[in-house]
């Protein structure tokens, strides 16, 4: 609490028998006063502070009655505007995929949270990035999906589907899951509601994945939280949506007790090749035996499901996989798959945690089931630039950029190249949520390009190891930033990385192997 802060100064001490112990004695209840005064501001501004945000956390904390509100704010017309804008801004959880009919190749963003610190803000905007003109365009519209995280969005023929997904209050004291599914069809423009044809689907649900496979889509996992459980449901169930065009019905696999199956879980990566489903990886929370706490499981298992078959598969591989995370992000390419980053979460003896955060890529080809570490090369220099390169050529290894070590980024495969955007890590007690983009070339692997990086170490919460007694440094401190606006107004406008974005420590992991030789 901001009141256990403040520290008051002593009174002014009385007066001596000597002038110069008097002037000495008002030189002190001057500061004093100012003091006093400084402290006393500062008092006003928390309570303000802490008024609004319990005013904030009353008014949202009722999430369903927020959803009916926004549900009641919609108009009729679902007419969309097209409208060149900034970029999203710090985004987590959202979704990015290639536009399913663009001519110029373009990538599709939605959705997403951020979380200051103080209040959560959770987004359904709908944004096109097109790379050759370094352009971002918004498409909104009244008649549109409710803000969501977590959710799923997969393109096919000339639309864009989105399943479930979560709906935080900006205090995180309640949370909706839903059980809805949206198309947007980029040739008329416009959201469609199929929820009212695709019937008796999957239940409400976040951290589920999602592909294509020929006609139909196919979802795993997931889970649900409620207030009046003990704690989150997490789910195995497989999910095909056939006729997607048509009577769009819902199968589900069967299980019998003596199936071998993978274990409940969400996050995880799905991927299909030809008429197979893989899945690895992924979360979940389950007590230890005879115990009450929940411990959290990062699994590091591959299965594969044979389509139409719907039988589970254990699967071997070979190669160098990824060491024990969660939180990893992937995207398909070709034949392969591609990871990024992911967390480390562990017991470091002292009844703490302590999390290492990944930047490294892996590969894992389908075909022959092998892991391979995607290692961009350095930039080779030739001629006189290389007589001056191998002078100083420990400092170009420091100055090579990469993207920081992070959990549940955005990755998009587009024309051979590889596409970043976002995630969010911790530092101390801090989450910083990215604002960042980067590019990697898959066929030359000639290191990451940074399009543009606006990270702040913006943090409107309470921070580790604050001095209690301290005093701030600056009498009208500006305050911490909220959750970015949906800016229009500055259509180029490209900040410059913030020198505190590069503060954030970035954690690299060296692997010691050439790239993948089957991209």
């Amino acid at each position: 609490s901001p009141h256990a802060r403040v520290c008051r100064p002593p009174p002014p001490m009385g007066k001596g028998r000597d002038k110069r112990k008097d002037k000495r004695q008002e030189r002190k209840g001057d500061i004093a006063a100012k003091q006093e005064k400084k402290l006393a501001k500062k008092q006003q501004k928390w309570d303000r502070q802490e008024g609004k945000a319990h005013e904030e956390a009353a008014e949202f904390d009722d999430v369903e009655a927020l959803l009916a509100a926004y549900r009641h704010q919609k108009k009729v017309d679902a007419t969309c505007a097209l409208e060149e804008c900034d970029t999203p801004g710090p985004r987590v959880n959202a979704t990015l995929a290639p536009h399913p009919t663009s001519k110029h190749g373009e990538l599709v963003l939605f959705g997403g949270e951020y979380w200051s610190g103080r209040s959560l803000k959770v987004y359904n905007n709908l944004y096109l990035y097109r790379p050759d003109k370094d352009q971002w365009r918004e498409i909104s519209s009244e008649y549109c999906p409710a803000p969501r995280c977590s959710h799923q969005a997969i393109t096919y023929k000339s639309s864009m589907y989105i399943y479930g997904g979560e709906f935080t209050a900006p205090s995180q004291s309640s949370s909706f899951h839903f059980q809805d599914l949206w198309a947007f069809n980029f040739k008329h423009m416009e959201w469609q509601d199929c929820s009212k044809v695709a019937k008796g689907g999957p239940s409400a649900r976040s951290g589920h994945r999602m592909v294509v496979w020929k006609k139909n889509f196919v979802l795993f996992g997931g889970f649900h939280a409620a207030k009046s459980q003990m704690e989150p449901t997490y789910f195995n169930d497989l999910w095909v949506l056939q006729d997607v065009e048509g009577e769009a019905v819902w199968t589900t696999a069967e299980y019998s007790p003596y199936d071998d199956v993978p274990k409940p879980r969400s996050g995880c990566c799905l991927s299909c090749y030809e008429n197979t489903v893989f899945m690895f990886g992924g979360y979940s929370s389950q007590k230890q035996e005879g115990g009450q706490q929940l411990h959290g499981v990062s699994h590091t298992d591959l299965w594969q499901i044979t389509l139409p078959d719907m039988k589970w598969q254990k699967i071997r591989t070979q190669g160098i996989a990824p060491s024990i995370r969660s939180g990893v992000s992937m995207c398909a390419d070709k034949r392969r798959a591609i990871f990024f980053g992911g967390v480390w979460d562990y017991d470091d003896g002292d009844k703490d945690f302590q999390s290492v955060f990944h930047n490294d890529m892996y590969t894992l080809n389908w075909e022959s089931k092998r892991w391979f570490p995607l290692q961009p090369q350095k930039k080779q220099h030739r001629g006189k630039a290389a007589v001056h390169a191998s002078e100083d050529n420990a400092d170009q290894e420091l100055s090579e950029a990469v993207p920081s070590g992070r959990i549940n980024t955005l990755l998009a495969v587009l024309d051979n190249k590889l596409y970043l955007y976002g995630g969010i890590r911790e530092d101390g007690s801090k989450e910083v949520t990215f604002n960042d983009m980067w590019t990697l070339n898959l066929n030359r692997l000639d290191g990451w390009k940074c399009i543009f990086d606006e990270s702040k170490m913006d943090w409107d919460g309470e921070e580790e190891g604050q001095d209690d007694s301290g005093d701030d440094s600056e009498d009208d401190a500006q305050p911490q930033s909220e959750a970015p606006a949906d800016s229009k107004s500055d259509p180029k406008g490209k900040a410059t990385a913030s020198a505190l974005a590069r503060a954030v420590v970035q954690v690299v992991d060296s692997v010691d192997s050439a790239t993948c030789p089957d991209g």
